[in-house]
């Protein structure tokens, strides 16, 4: 009996690390929305960093969590010894896209963002921008 448990128990941990890895839908969306950032928003005179994402069946929407964190062109000097401080303001916001809430459909099997998805989050983060700007 002992020697049947243990090969169940081999067998079992031999299957289970043969299966892949599979992420879970929410970080299939936030990887998906950073890889695009590199060459879209992230270009721009912010630093983003994507924190989360809620998917939300029951209101068809999907949520985008992250902290926006402008480049600073100047430093602060304060005092006359060289001790500088640098202050960078960061807002932590979020875009809500509404009729998205299945990541297969938000994510293409190619792991990319949804162009209609991306265009929608463009037009939040670009609003954002404008707004954290001032």
């Amino acid at each position: 009996m002992f020697a049947h448990t243990l090969i169940a128990s081999a067998l079992s941990l031999s299957l289970n690390q043969s299966a892949p890895n599979k992420a879970a839908p929410e970080e299939t969306v936030r990887k998906a929305i950073d890889n695009i950032c590199g060459d879209t928003w992230c270009e721009g005179d912010f630093r983003f960093q994507f924190t989360s994402v809620e998917l939300d069946a029951k209101a068809d929407l999907f949520t985008v969590n992250f902290v926006m964190t402008p480049y600073l062109d100047e430093e602060t000097v304060l005092d006359e010894e060289g001790v500088t401080a640098l202050v960078s303001p960061s807002a932590s916001v979020k875009c809500v896209v509404k009729g998205y809430s299945d990541a297969s459909v938000i994510v293409d099997k190619t792991g990319s963002l949804n162009w209609t998805v991306y265009e929608k989050l463009s037009k939040c983060v670009n609003s954002l921008e404008s707004k954290l700007s001032k």
